[in-house]
This record gives structure tokens, C-alpha cells and sequence, in this order.
């Protein structure tokens, strides 16, 4: 449910949870320190909104943040 509601990016097996927790950590540890405060500022833009519905306004700075493009 969470996945379809966009809250989360994947769901994974419980005993592939640790791991995929250390490839996403790994993958923010390379980028750069403004990349990161750009999908900071999208994600709590998000939040903001107070409207689940309203991500896809923000959704493209935050997906290309994470790019880091």
C-alpha cells in the first residue's frame, strides 16, 4: 500500500532490508553535499503540501536531485 501511495521507492524482503538499507546509504554517501540539500528541500516541500496527491508537483526537482544532475 505504501508503494502504490508513492510513500516509499521499493519494498523488499525482510531479510533483504539491512542490505538494500546499505545500498541507499552508499548511493546518498556519494553524492554531492548540494544535491543532497536540494532533495532535503523537495522532500520537505512535499511534506508541506499536507496532500499526498500534490507529490507530482514537486516529484521532478526531487527525482532529479537525487540524480544528482
Amino acid at each position: 500500500e505504501a508503494l502504490a501511495l508513492g510513500a516509499v521507492s521499493r519494498v523488499v524482503p525482510r531479510d533483504r532490508l539491512d542490505a538494500t538499507v546499505d545500498e541507499v546509504v552508499q548511493s546518498l554517501l556519494a553524492k554531492s553535499p548540494a544535491t543532497l540539500q536540494l532533495g532535503r528541500d523537495a522532500f520537505f516541500g512535499v511534506a508541506d503540501l499536507g496532500i499526498v496527491g500534490d507529490v507530482h508537483k514537486v516529484l521532478p526537482q526531487l527525482i532529479e536531485a537525487l540524480k544528482g544532475r
